[in-house]
């Protein structure tokens, strides 16, 4: 069987800007656990208590799709946007620019 993936799948703007809206700044954003409380506690991405999130965690809140930034992830050397989002040297602006290069011009 011969698979063909197709990299040049991208996010509309719309959900880039639904992605943004979520991570709205970096006090929105989290790594390790995929989502926080207030209280800095892990929780669930569904939970009514979530104020931050993680890349992934974002993404399913959203129900939208990884593979555009999966894609990403892999062709900079990491298994997923999981492991790129928690690597250390990963920082919030990075993470914006990475949805800015996943979303269609």
């Amino acid at each position: 069987m011969n698979l063909k993936v197709d990299y040049s799948r991208k996010y509309t703007k719309d959900q880039a800007s639904q992605i943004k809206s979520v991570l709205s700044s970096p006090d929105k954003w989290c790594k390790g656990p995929f989502a926080l409380d207030a209280d800095g506690e892990s929780c669930g991405y569904d939970s009514e208590d979530a104020v931050k999130f993680c890349i992934g965690a974002t993404l399913l809140k959203l129900r939208l799709p990884l593979v555009p930034l999966n894609i990403l992830a892999v062709k900079r050397g990491y298994p997923s946007i999981i492991f790129l989002n928690d690597d250390p040297k990963t920082t919030f602006e990075s993470t914006m620019e990475l949805i800015n290069e996943a979303t269609e011009e």
